[in-house]
């Protein structure tokens, strides 16, 4: 098994290592040291005093009326377009100010169509074509507008205008 010299060394080793275990035993301190302790504490008792880090940003004093009045501006221009494009008008005096002005090009076509309800619609195409293959583009275009206005739902599968 083994040898008496290494019986020996084996209870060398022993000892050196009681000894050492003695030692760091001694020195093991659980605890850290006082002035450390006292460090950290005071380090934490500032960072409790001290101000929250940078101010919160504020913008300058004319960026909120500006934004607001931006977007009431916005809001209007699109409402006031939406009405035109749709043709709804904003008050009595103004209606009776747009009946009585000259209509525009979607209101003629509009007032055409109603008119030309009663037209057939394949003569209608036919006199279409003969504008266009006369040359006259812009009667020819005002004339389709109003077509399509009296007969959005109209299929011609001849041919087209």
């Amino acid at each position: 098994m083994s040898t008496p010299e290494r019986d020996e060394e084996l209870e060398a080793y022993l000892e050196r290592r009681t000894q050492l275990q003695r030692r760091l035993s001694e020195l093991d301190d659980l605890e850290p040291p006082a002035e450390l302790d006292h460090l950290v504490l005071a380090r934490a008792r500032e960072a409790l005093e001290a101000p929250q880090g940078l101010p919160f940003y504020r913008g300058t004093r004319w960026a909120l009326p500006f934004t607001l009045t931006a977007t009431l501006v916005l809001t209007v221009t699109v409402v006031m377009s939406l009405r035109a494009l749709h043709d709804v008008p904003t008050s009595g005096a103004s209606a009776a100010g747009a009946c009585s002005a000259a209509p525009s090009g979607v209101e003629a076509a509009r007032m055409r169509a109603n008119d030309a309800r009663e037209r057939d619609p394949a003569e209608w195409l036919a006199h279409i074509r003969e504008l266009r293959a006369a040359g006259k583009e812009d009667e020819a275009q005002r004339e389709w507008a109003a077509f399509r206005a009296a007969y959005p739902e109209y299929r011609d599968h001849t041919a087209s205008p």
